[in-house]
């Protein structure tokens, strides 16, 4: 009996691990790519501002670091199953809020009567609108689901 539990227990610990490394990576690739991008000018001589290798080295070492740092974190703790809880009403809200507020938007400007020749709203629907959506109802996501106890 001890020795199932002991099993179960290493299990759990591994799959923890996982997924702090898992969602550890999934936060430091935007943050690499921030931080490349604020260093760049000020730190980079010229002839290396066009270079990817230091690009995605910079990516890769901050996402390995968070990885590693979310793999060492407990997240059976209230504090980890509400950051998980978070995270996924955050996609859930995105998944559905980019193509509900895409549709809407586009149902808006056709229910208008304003003829749209060169396609300009259609572009900003896509690539303005339809994130600002996803963003909102993301947030919103995981605002409900992080505080549900």
């Amino acid at each position: 009996m001890a020795s199932a539990a002991a099993g179960l227990s290493r299990v759990r610990r591994a799959f923890d691990a996982g997924l702090g490394f898992v969602l550890g990576t999934a936060v430091g690739v935007p943050v690499g790519l921030a931080l490349y991008m604020a260093g760049r000018e000020a730190l980079l001589p010229p002839r290396l501002l066009s270079s990817d290798v230091i690009l995605w080295t910079v990516v890769v070492l901050v996402a390995l670091s968070l990885g590693v740092v979310g793999a060492r974190r407990r997240w059976g703790a209230p504090g980890g199953s509400r950051l998980v809880r978070g995270a996924l009403g955050f996609v859930a809200g995105a998944v559905i809020g980019g193509p509900l507020t895409f549709v809407a938007a586009l149902a808006a400007w056709d229910a208008s009567g304003i003829p749209d020749r060169d396609g300009g709203f259609g572009l900003m629907t896509l690539f303005v609108l339809a994130p600002l959506g996803a963003l909102a109802l993301g947030v919103t996501g995981a605002l409900l689901l992080a505080r549900r106890g």
